[in-house]
């Protein structure tokens, strides 16, 4: 401000009394196409871990997938390789020790489009010489006009001498529908006219004749050969520049030693559901999260982090692999792994039942709990288990909009609708408690048959209660009226007078109290005992269809208690129960006979449905016996949900 120029101040006008708007909530059409969005995200991200850890098809369905980083490295290792050189993590031009990552080129999958082989550089032709096309199974293949589309047949050649070969130079790809020629695509010269080569072939009609019309030409010859030279020559590192591909290997070992601690790292975090970052993304530096905190924690005790973090500071890499992009890709990878884990056990299974609850989130967002229960089978002792799937956002909290939730969320999840069991558990918003018989069903070590009993014994206390306890309620009630010096009179209503006749006896005072207690129990005892048996059999029906239908499977004392008549019976009523367009999940006379059979060869030991299936399992010859004993297992033990909601959910 100039010398001798007056101050003038301003006046900034205060606000009072202004009210805050109100928390505004996404409309259903936008809660809806947030969740698609993140759907996408979520398919974009499937099969992406095999970026980074190759799949070995030696590992059995029972191996844990936490190993992730103990995968075998010589099964398709170099499928790693790429992805370590394309993804991209940014480097601050201030500081470079800022961790930053970018996106890659461009997806390590499509480099095995034939359709973008036109602009290749060395790198990726040598990638693709040393691994060979790659072949997708069971992709559905779009029909043309006329109704014809690829099929995987085509990539079989019949010779003369009906033998059947592989076409292994045969690529098909999704992306534009056609095939090509995997060596006369990558090796083609100017003077090739076929097809193959350039821009593909859809003609699916005269496709078997153009392969073969190919396949004998002499320049798809030559190039078979030059690739199979090449690919040889890669292999044991006899090129020109075998050098540089002794450093880039060397390179190439180093970035997926480092990515092992950093998938481990990231797996710790995630486990023990710690957040990752902190207010900085500077390494070696206060508040840089807990990620930041392990590799540094590595690095004190691994040469491998050593190396790569002073590779680092000293500004000698680019490629940094610690960022927050790096950190969230790996989450989704592992996580989508863990999922596609748990659909191989359920699919395995083939029956399950499904589990769900509905409730409100801190954000006022309805959201439901997608639990499923099956029978896992891919060890060599059956254990029953339940899987946490996902949280459902649901906009519809009627009967219908959950059952089309759940619906489309199967469909997306690509599990069979038509061997989903009617297992869906429903929590009613009120329950009659009953300390004694909660607790017992309640218990770990319940079963159903034990289960059933409780609930039988409960409807025959209700009843005989109902025919013998009032008399007894009033005679206890006078009892403690007497000790407590109080006078037991039930409430009186106006009697209307009337005119009485001479041969009526005239004991008012009785006649009133006898009308007192009968008004009490018909108006209120009847009616909440009455009350109380059909609240309990509505709530427990469906125990009773089950008990028709599994009922003599439940132990083995039931199932040696039947004659060939009752046995037949049950079977019966099992069978056709499972039956759906004479299509049945087992052969009723094998499974009459096999459970003939096993009656005679159970232990006389009391075994539940869990032994016996065990048992059957060892002996490896009731295979009927094994589906009916999966299917009662996997039927829901929903009777200590209905109670644990009563008594240990906080109601919000």
């Amino acid at each position: 401000m100039a010398s001798g120029t007056p101050f003038v101040g301003l006046r900034c006008p205060v606000l009072t009394g202004v009210k805050m708007l109100p928390t505004k909530y996404l409309s259903g059409a936008q809660k809806r196409n947030k969740r698609k969005r993140e759907n996408q995200l979520i398919e974009s991200q499937k099969g992406a871990i095999h970026r980074f850890f190759s799949a070995s098809t030696n590992v059995p369905p029972k191996d844990n997938p936490k190993d992730l980083e103990e995968d075998d490295q010589d099964t398709h290792d170099q499928e790693q390789e790429q992805n370590l050189d394309e993804v991209q993590i940014n480097q601050d031009d201030e500081d470079n020790q800022v961790i930053q990552d970018g996106d890659g080129e461009e997806s390590f999958s499509e480099i095995f489009d034939p359709k973008t082989w036109d602009n290749l550089d060395n790198k990726r032709r040598d990638i693709l010489i040393e691994k060979g096309p790659m072949r997708e199974l069971n992709l559905q293949f779009p029909k043309d006009n006329l109704g014809r589309h690829f099929s995987y047949t085509f990539y079989q050649r019949k010779l003369s001498n009906s033998e059947i070969v592989d076409r292994k130079w045969l690529v098909y790809s999704k992306h534009v529908d056609k095939v090509y020629c995997f060596c006369c695509r990558l090796f083609k010269s100017n003077e090739t006219k076929s097809l193959l080569a350039h821009a593909g072939l859809s003609d699916w009609k005269h496709l078997s004749g153009r392969l073969k019309q190919h396949e004998n030409s002499t320049e798809h010859m030559r190039n078979m050969n030059t690739w199979n030279e090449l690919r040889s020559r890669l292999s044991k590192n006899k090129m020109i520049d075998d050098d540089l591909q002794r450093e880039i290997a060397k390179e190439k070992e180093r970035c997926r030693q480092v990515l092992v601690r950093i998938v481990a790292a990231v797996k710790f975090c995630a486990k023990n559901n710690l957040p990752l970052r902190g207010t900085n993304e500077k390494i070696y530096q206060d508040s840089n999260g807990i990620f930041l905190g392990s590799i540094e924690m590595i690095a004190e005790f691994d040469t491998v982090m050593q190396e790569h973090i002073r590779h680092i500071q000293n500004n000698e890499i680019h490629h940094h692999y610690l960022g927050h992009n790096i950190q969230n890709e790996l989450i989704l990878l592992i996580a989508d792994t863990v999922r596609r884990y748990i659909f191989s056990i359920i699919k395995g299974a083939k029956y399950f039942s499904i589990i769900l609850d509905c409730t409100p989130d801190k954000s006022h967002e309805e959201q439901m709990t997608l639990i499923v229960r099956c029978v896992n089978i891919s060890s060599s002792t059956p254990r029953v288990e339940e899987f946490f799937l996902c949280f459902l956002p649901v906009d519809d909290t009627s009967g219908f909009g959950l059952f089309t939730e759940l619906m489309d969320r199967l469909e997306l999840l690509e599990l069979n609708v038509e061997d989903f069991l009617c297992g869906m558990v429903i929590w009613h918003d009120i329950l009659f408690y009953i300390n004694m018989v909660s607790k017992k069903l309640q218990s770990k070590t319940v079963c159903m048959d034990a289960a059933l009993e409780q609930i039988k014994g409960v409807v025959l206390y209700f009843k005989k209660y109902r025919a013998e306890g009032f008399s007894r309620i009033i005679d206890i009630a006078k009892e403690i009226a007497e000790e407590m010096d109080v006078e037991l009179v039930f409430p009186r209503s106006r009697q209307a007078k009337r005119k009485k006749h001479f041969d009526e006896q005239n004991d008012q005072n009785e006649e009133e109290a006898l009308s007192a207690i009968e008004s009490f129990r018909v108006n209120y005892f009847l009616v909440m005992i009455d009350m109380a048996i059909a609240s309990w059999n509505s709530r427990f029906e469906q125990m009773e269809i089950f008990e028709n239908i599994f009922g003599f499977l439940l132990n083995s004392e039931r199932l040696k208690s039947l004659d060939d008549r009752d046995l037949r019976k049950c079977c019966t009523t099992f069978a056709k129960t499972f039956t759906h367009d004479d299509s049945s999940d087992i052969d009723l006379n094998d499974f009459i006979s096999e459970l003939q059979v096993l009656q005679v060869t159970l232990p006389d030991v009391l075994m539940i449905a869990s032994e016996i299936l065990q048992f059957i399992t060892i002996a490896d010859c009731y295979p009927n016996v094994s589906i009916a004993y999966r299917i009662l297992l996997t039927k829901v033990k929903w009777l200590g949900y209905l109670f644990y909601r009563e008594g240990c959910i906080d109601k919000c």
